[in-house]
């Protein structure tokens, strides 16, 4: 969250199942820059899921007072993912393992648009997203034994609200964040979509704030 020119901002975070990082600077009182990198590896549910995504962004800031913000992004990123799902079928009474299990992985481009309104105090921060992505996957694969249920390029729009908080832990560098979003596609893929996204976890902040005469 940008109040003026000049400025920069060094983010890094842990959260449950993996790692994010962002580089963000201000170079007018209204436009900025940022490039993120995630890497999410989540076996909580016993089957692994592996993601890693770069983006990189161009936004729109303003601020109505010394609290409340606007932000509007613009940007492009690039990804892959892979994921395991084991079914459960009922054998007599009890619930057994499909032997053959749904294997997925993909290699994806993606356009998006974001829009953010939120709040920056001393030590409570919150905003609200929505997020349109165009998802541009290059290569698809989506099977289940030896049957193949989807592969190849796709092209499917999805729409992601999302609401975040912060709260500082130590001199406006530590935060822990709570995250909870939707992910909602906008068309019809052949394969599973995960509808809910929680995440919690620490960030560490830096950042360079030149005053402008």
């Amino acid at each position: 969250m940008f109040t003026q020119k000049k400025q920069a901002q060094l983010l890094g975070g842990l959260s449950t199942g993996g790692y994010f990082g962002q580089a963000a600077y201000s170079f007018s009182d209204r436009w900025a820059g940022a490039v993120n990198v995630v890497y999410l590896n989540d076996e909580s549910q016993g089957d692994p899921t592996n993601n890693s995504m770069f983006e990189s962004s161009i936004g729109h800031y303003r601020n109505f007072n010394a609290e409340w913000c606007f932000e509007l992004w613009s940007g492009i990123g690039w990804g892959k993912t892979s994921s395991r799902y084991t079914d459960f079928d009922w054998c007599l009474w009890f619930p057994c393992l499909d032997d053959n299990p749904y294997l997925s992985s993909a290699r994806f481009n993606n356009f998006f648009v974001q829009s953010t309104i939120g709040m920056n105090r001393n030590k409570f921060q919150w905003s609200v997203s929505t997020k349109i992505n165009y998802l541009q996957f290059n290569q698809l694969d989506v099977t289940h034994g030896s049957a193949v249920i989807t592969e190849g390029r796709q092209v499917h729009l999805a729409f992601e609200p999302t609401a975040m908080m912060r709260v500082s832990l130590w001199k406006k560098k530590l935060f822990w964040t709570q995250q909870a979003g939707l992910s909602a596609p906008l068309t019809s893929p052949k394969f599973d979509w995960i509808p809910i996204k929680v995440s919690t976890g620490l960030i560490f902040r830096f950042e360079s704030n030149k005053r402008v005469k």
